[in-house]
């Protein structure tokens, strides 16, 4: 991984440029701390900071030339070596995986050379002879990559810091904002007239084109989840043959992805992802695992991880977050995410990556199990609703929805009730309700993991019509939902921002698109069996770890926020949610925002996600 950056501009000098140029790969260090390099051509200037992963010698730095193509990119590409031999012969200079891109670029183009590619990158190529800049990225985002422009000229960065050295005064991005505060992060770009490129996807600026607006976002898809999903052939083999041939995938995935000339590791969770992975690993060759734990025992899942390194004889590092760190780490978060981001399991996730950069340089992790292989429970909560609830009236649906009972009165109901985790039934219906208005499943599924906080947004612009897809399979749909969003959106973003701010490496062997392919052919029973999810994972890894331990219930990747947020985090908030600062600052409706403060603070409501999606904006707003 490295950080990346160019300005493209016919009216700057070439030392301006350069400059320019140079300044925002300043602010992208944390990214790679292993050296800077600058190019300037005709109209274009280059950076690049590198984390040396592969070829650590000067033959591997960026920006990178061949002939009239001069490329700088982040990120790695796993099948190197496959498209090394499938170039005509000829001398290289090392051994990186740049060599080989900036050669495929050469020989293939464009997007021949991306659809043959796998690996997790985002770059932009400059072609000297044809006065062009391509941009491109990976087919699940993996790698970020953001544009747009300032004084005329066309910008580009891995993070929108670069940005900051052009010394220009963003706007606010509302329709971005709402989509933080309904889940946490955005997936459009957070300042207005700049924009993320969507995963699997290239864009190809001419110089005549420079000089239209907005030019720029005419980008071009060279691979499609949806059209994997739809043109998939059913499999026809038994469950024992699907099991051995994503077993198969999965080795090779993780067998490309361990490939480095620097120290390479694990993230291990309690879950099957992770556990899975660290298996097949550990059958190679010894593996340095990482896990973070809680000490409130609702949340955590060390103890699980703990036994499973120990059954798979892994080097194990583990460490425990506190309530004191998350008010450290919370101050650091704008920092840290350089946008605003909301999902409260960047805490742990930032320390964890702390932790496993001072053992290893690169650290595989579990991230795409749940949305390839049927892992989240509202899969089946979300189709098991939705089957019943269509067939009423629209009317009675909306009836029911607008005849909700106070979240609070749930809530007292379901404290009365024993349980290992907090039970806020009255809140979880809440949200439910909300979802019994909608017209079709994709609708229901996005009102149902949304917060509903969107609201609150003062001026937001009408949000854009649902998806109206027609699927036989709804836990299908609600899959690919999450691939074309949840995942590029949010998993993605928090584990490279914090693995980033420490210059760590992530790598997901189940994001291999082979293996991507070959779940989208496999029949839902094979994924979800009765209240069931990731039944094949949980096969392949039942040979290699005792019932014991793959039956326990997994507990996910979150924090004790609504505690903390009464807790240690209290006074930290209440200086970010004044009625008078958020009158000034007019982007939310402060009357409403400061009752759920008081309802949150009460115990009668649990507002912790929309809460804390305000709070990470008030607090990136204010060191912006």
């Amino acid at each position: 991984m490295c950080g990346i950056a160019g300005i493209f501009s016919l009216n700057l000098s070439p030392a301006e440029r350069t400059a320019r140029a140079e300044e925002m790969a300043a602010r992208l260090a944390h990214r790679g701390r292993d050296g800077q390099g600058v190019w300037s051509g005709d109209g274009i200037a280059l950076a690049h900071r590198r984390l040396a992963v592969l070829d650590l010698s000067p033959a591997g730095t960026q920006p990178m030339t061949r002939g009239a193509l001069a490329l700088t990119y982040n990120g790695e590409i796993y099948n190197w070596r496959e498209i090394q031999n499938a170039l005509p012969p000829q001398e290289w200079r090392g051994h990186s995986d740049t060599e080989i891109l900036l050669a495929a670029f050469a020989a293939w183009g464009v997007e021949k050379t991306l659809r043959q590619i796998r690996g997790m990158f985002a770059g932009g190529l400059w072609n000297e002879r044809e006065k062009t800049l391509t941009l491109f990225r990976d087919r699940f985002g993996e790698k970020p990559l953001y544009y747009g422009r300032v004084g005329g000229a066309f910008v580009f960065a891995s993070e929108l810091r670069a940005f900051r050295a052009l010394e220009f005064s963003p706007t606010v991005n509302r329709a971005a904002l709402a989509q933080l505060l309904a889940r946490g992060c955005c997936h459009d770009c957070i300042w207005e007239n700049f924009y993320k490129l969507p995963p699997a996807a290239f864009c190809t600026l001419t110089a005549e084109e420079l000089q239209i607006t907005k030019a720029e976002k005419r980008v071009t898809p060279y691979w499609s989840a949806r059209e994997t999903a739809l043109a998939a052939e059913p499999f026809t083999g038994t469950f024992a043959d699907a099991a051995e041939e994503v077993e198969k995938l999965l080795r090779a995935a993780a067998a490309e992805q361990t490939v480095a000339d620097v120290p390479v590791g694990a993230l291990l969770s309690g879950g099957i992802d992770s556990a899975l992975l660290v298996a097949l690993l550990a059958e190679r060759h010894p593996v340095k695992t990482f896990t973070i734990g809680f000490r409130d025992r609702a949340f955590d899942e060390a103890p699980t991880a703990r036994a499973i390194a120990a059954h798979l004889q892994t080097e194990h590092h583990e460490f425990y977050f506190a309530e004191s760190d998350a008010l450290a780490l919370a101050e650091k978060i704008p920092q840290i995410y350089d946008e605003p981001f909301a999902d409260s399991s960047q805490l742990p996730t930032f320390l964890v990556c702390r932790a496993a950069r001072r053992t290893v340089a690169v650290a595989l992790t579990g991230d795409g199990g749940d949305e390839l292989f049927g892992g989240y429970q509202r899969y089946l909560t979300g189709d098991k609703f939705w089957r019943y609830w269509r067939h009423l009236p629209l009317f009675f649906r909306r009836a029911a929805s607008a005849l909700r009972l106070p979240a609070a009165w749930g809530n007292r109901l379901g404290a009365l009730f024993p349980s290992p985790y907090p039970r806020r039934w009255g809140d979880k219906y809440a949200r439910l309700a909300r979802a019994f208005a909608a017209k079709n499943f994709a609708e229901f599924y996005g009102l149902l993991t949304a917060t509903g906080a969107e609201n609150l947004v003062a001026g937001l612009p009408p949000p854009p019509p649902p998806l109206a897809d027609d699927w036989s399979s709804l836990a299908a749909q609600a899959m690919l939902i999450d691939q074309e969003n949840y995942l590029p959106d949010d998993l993605l973003v928090k584990i490279d921002r914090a693995a980033m701010a420490h210059t760590l490496e992530t790598r997901a062997p189940l994001l291999d698109c082979r293996l991507a392919a070959l779940a989208w052919r496999l029949p839902m029973r094979y994924k979800i069996r009765g209240a069931t999810g990731k039944v094949i994972l949980r096969k392949i890894l039942s040979r290699r770890l005792p019932d014991a331990l793959l039956s326990r219930q997994k507990k996910g990747f979150g924090v004790p926020l609504a505690q903390w947020l009464r807790g240690g985090l209290r006074d930290w908030g209440e200086s970010l949610l004044t009625p008078a600062r958020l009158q000034n600052d007019g982007f939310f409706a402060a009357p409403a925002v400061v009752k759920m403060w008081n309802e949150h603070q009460s115990g009668k409501r649990d507002h912790a996600a929309a809460l804390w999606a305000i709070l990470v904006f008030q607090a990136w707003q204010e060191q912006s």
